[in-house]
């Protein structure tokens, strides 16, 4: 039952890549969307590991920016690559999912916003990180909240994603054929 329930998901989610309208329940959408989100959040904190202070001293007579952003260049073109394919494999499915809640597929954008300042600042970020010692500067500051806005948004949008869809009809449609949770 619970392979089959995994398939049938992988089948919609997959099947629906196009498809920003009606509505998915929770059993429908967590097999298939839980796996996309958690692979998509492996990807997003892998180029964070350039923030350590190991990989920041800019060599002499360089500048710090410019050399923090040439050598984060890997990684955030692997984060977005990877950002991209997952963000276009599960975009329908999360809308459709936020429908069965009653919500817009809008309320995925900040999440989405804040990501993607944050990967914009991390240059100047990283580069606010001298050599051996603890951060400095307003760049780093503004790297931290972004960051920090970037999870609580991820966060209320993964509980709104959890949250019990609407037994009845909404603006969104009916609901799904097997509206059980």
């Amino acid at each position: 039952m619970i392979v089959g329930l995994a398939v049938k998901s992988f089948r919609n989610g997959l099947g629906g890549l196009n498809r920003f309208s009606g509505r998915d329940n929770r059993l429908m959408f967590w097999p298939y969307g839980g796996v996309v989100i958690g692979l998509w959040l492996v990807a997003m904190s892998t180029p964070m590991l350039g923030l350590l202070p190991a990989r920041t001293a800019a060599p002499e007579g360089r500048d710090a920016v410019l050399w923090a952003a040439r050598s984060m260049a890997g990684d955030i073109a692997l984060a977005a690559v990877v950002g991209l394919l997952c963000g276009s494999l599960v975009a329908a499915s999360v809308t459709r999912r936020l429908h069965d809640r009653n919500h817009s597929g809008l309320w995925a954008a900040p999440a989405a916003v804040f990501l993607v300042l944050s990967f914009a600042i991390a240059p100047w970020a990283r580069a606010a990180i001298p050599a051996g010692s603890m951060p400095e500067g307003p760049w780093f500051a503004a790297a931290f909240i972004v960051v920090g806005l970037y999870i609580g948004s991820l966060m209320v949008l993964l509980a709104t994603l959890a949250g019990r869809g609407d037994k009845g009809a909404n603006r969104f449609g009916e609901p799904p054929v097997r509206a059980r949770d």
